[in-house]
Formats: C-alpha cells, structure tokens, sequence
C-alpha cells in the first residue's frame, strides 16, 4: 500500500491513464516471462514494437514506468524492461552499444516465448499460461466461494448447486465462463456481498483484476476505461472486490479423459469409439451387416414352414434386438444429453439396469471407462465449435495448477 500512495501523491489521472495504455503489453511481458526458459531475467525490450510519441523528451509515460520499476516484487520486475525499451524508442541518445547488451542478457532467453506469442495470434496472456512444461492437456477454470487444495466429489453441489449438465465436478475452457472476472466469479463475488447481480464497476473491477494483475495494474486499467474519476473511489472499491471475490482454480485436465468423455450435444452414434465401445453403442453400418444374414436366414425359414421353430425364434429375437439397438442408439434420443437424463429419470439402461439420480448415471458412466461430460458453453453452442465446459466424474482427474 505504501507504493500505491506514493503513486497517488507523485501522479495526476491523465498520467495514470496514459501508463495504462501499456497493460496490455504488461500482462504479456508477464507471461512471457513466467513461460521463459530457466535463467530468464527479464522480458524482450528492444524486440518490442512499441507504439508512441517520437519525443526526445521525458514524456509522463516515461516517469511512471520509471518510478513503476523501483516498486518491490513481480511488479518492479516487469516494469523494469518495460522501462528501457520505451527509453530506447523515445530517447535516441540512450540506443548505445552498451545499453543494447545490458537490455539484451534479458531479452534473449525470452525469444522462444516471443516466438510462441506470435505463432498464437492471440498474445492474449491467459492463452500464454496455457503453454507449461509437462501440461497433460486442457486448461479448465473452475469457480468457487471454497478455498481449498484439491478437489473433492463429496462437496459437488455446494458452489452453484445447479448440475444440469449431469453430477461431478465442473469447470470451464473458457475464462470468461470461471476464470477470474467471469459469469461464475460474479455470481459468487455478487453472493458474498449479499447481492443478486453486481453493478457495473464491480463487475469492471473484478475484470480488471483477471491474471493476478496487481493493484497498479487493476487502477491503471480502471483509469484508462472511464469506470472512475476519483482515486480514492477506485482503491475503496478495488479493496472492497479483494475481500469479496471468489476463489479461481486454474487446473491441467488430461487430453486422453478428455477424449473419453461423453459428449452432450452430440447423438449417440457421433460419440468418439471410446465412448460407444463403451457403452456398446454399434455403428448403423455393424448393425446392417448383422441384419443381412438374418433376414436372409428367416426368409429361408419361412420358405420351409419354419419360422416357427427354435431357430425361427432364435432368429427373430436378434433381428428385434437389431432394430430395438438401432432406435435405441439412433432415434429415440436427440443427443447424448437426453440420454444421461433419461437414464437419470429411471430409463432403462443398455445393461437392462435403471438409475434414479444423476449421481447413480455418473458412477455408471464411469465404471465404464467414461471419466466425464463435455458440452459447448454459452458462447459456442449455437455454432458447435468452440470453448467446451466438463463434468468429471472423479475427483483425481484434473491437476491443480495454481489458486488466485
């Protein structure tokens, strides 16, 4: 806190705007850096292409980062190199020998992570997060008002409560769904200040504060959108979304579960193998080859008088199973979601076995080597492609990688 008042006293608003116009670049310098190769001491400086003012003088820009840089910790760090290379571009008489290679023992180890930045397309940091040493598969997000270390099935339920898209643990591809600042750390936050909804400038404060941002980079942001006038104002209201905000669990979820799950807005017959091996879900194409024979054999059996036989019989029960397999798997159910909430209803299983509960479907789903749910979220469902959310059925399936 003493950092930020010595921020408040040294600088007027149309200066905390102006440094924020580089938040962006801030949040990527970070990642950069988080992802850089061991003995990486500082993000790329000369590399950068920085937008600016073709001054020689020191303009306002140049004096926050300064003073930004002899801040303590991750937020001094960064804006260090931040520092020299807006020297360098608005200061001609600073580009020598030997403050290019000063700049450059930390810029050059972090050229990988340039490298990944621009082959992303997206330089959005949270997609640079994604990209750590031995990560297994899909980064989820998962919200809630909890704090703890690792996941537990006997507490589903006890965050939003609502399973709709069947029982487990739930969580998000998409931050902006339960990463920080999203649809579920809302509703939380909103809940823990005793209130329905959150008005606008909560909702831009809790945004604002999405990758660990610290309270300079949160204020900056702040000033730079018009949510406030009033330093003070902003620093009640960011110290007010601190103390109410949910808990965020950034999580490593396998690839190879991910592709056993069962997906919910696809039919039956569109599941991946895994899945109908599973279940035993036949193609249409295995049950027309099946379906062939038989029909040939009872046509013959017919000929002779004998459809009524044993073998007549024996017959006719697999072309009904046949038939009863193929509306079963192909026409009864528009996709798998009707399926688990059929089942779930009291719906007779492929095992000729009935579940009442949500609950009992999963532990099912599971015993047969489906780890989960996968569905589009709100913002991919209409188009079907997109982020998806998942619904594990076992608590030892998603790694923790970090809380905030």
């Amino acid at each position: 806190m003493n950092s930020l008042m010595e921020f408040r006293q040294r600088v007027n608003r149309n200066a905390l705007a102006a440094s924020a116009q580089r938040s962006n670049e801030m949040l990527e310098l970070q990642a950069m850096r988080d992802n850089a190769p061991v003995g990486a001491v500082g993000a790329p400086g000369g590399l950068l292409n920085m937008s600016g003012p073709a001054s020689t003088g020191r303009d306002p820009l140049s004096g926050l980062l300064g003073l930004g840089a002899m801040l303590p910790g991750p937020t001094g760090d960064i804006l260090g190199p931040i520092a020299e290379a807006n020297m360098f571009y608005n200061e001609p008489a600073s580009r020598t020998i030997g403050n290019y290679a000063l700049a450059g023992i930390g810029a050059l180890p972090a050229i990988p992570s340039l490298m990944y930045l621009m082959n992303r397309g997206g330089g959005q940091a949270n997609r640079l997060a994604q990209a750590r040493p031995g990560q297994a598969g899909v980064i989820g997000y998962h919200s809630s008002p909890h704090k703890f270390d690792e996941f537990d099935m006997s507490k589903v339920g006890t965050g939003e409560g609502n399973q709709a898209y069947g029982y487990g643990l739930y969580s998000a591809e998409s931050p902006a769904v339960s990463g920080r600042g999203g649809v579920y750390d809302q509703r939380f936050t909103a809940q823990a200040l005793g209130k329905y909804d959150l008005s606008q400038a909560e909702a831009a404060t809790l945004r604002a504060m999405a990758g660990g941002a610290s309270d300079t980079e949160v204020l900056g942001k702040l000033a730079k959108d018009g949510i406030f006038s009033d330093f003070d104002e902003a620093q009640a209201m960011l110290d007010k979304m601190k103390g109410s905000r949910s808990h965020i669990y950034e999580m490593d979820i396998p690839d190879e579960d991910v592709a056993k799950m069962l997906d919910w807005d696809a039919p039956l017959g569109e599941q991946t193998e895994s899945v109908r091996k599973a279940l035993g879900i036949p193609t249409l194409n295995e049950l027309d080859i099946a379906e062939k024979p038989l029909r040939e054999e009872m046509a013959e059996l017919v000929k002779t008088g004998k459809q009524g036989s044993d073998r007549g019989g024996q017959v006719q029960t697999s072309l009904w199973q046949i038939e009863l397999d193929r509306y079963h798997f192909y026409e009864k159910y528009n996709d798998a979601g009707e399926y688990y909430q059929a089942l779930a209803s009291g719906s007779k299983a492929p095992n000729s076995m009935r579940y009442g509960s949500q609950e009992e479907v999963s532990n099912y789903l599971s015993e047969r080597g489906i780890p989960g749910n996968k569905y589009f979220d709100g913002d991919s469902r209409t188009a079907r492609d997109g982020t998806r959310n998942f619904v594990m059925f076992d608590d030892k399936l998603a790694k923790i990688l970090k809380r905030e």
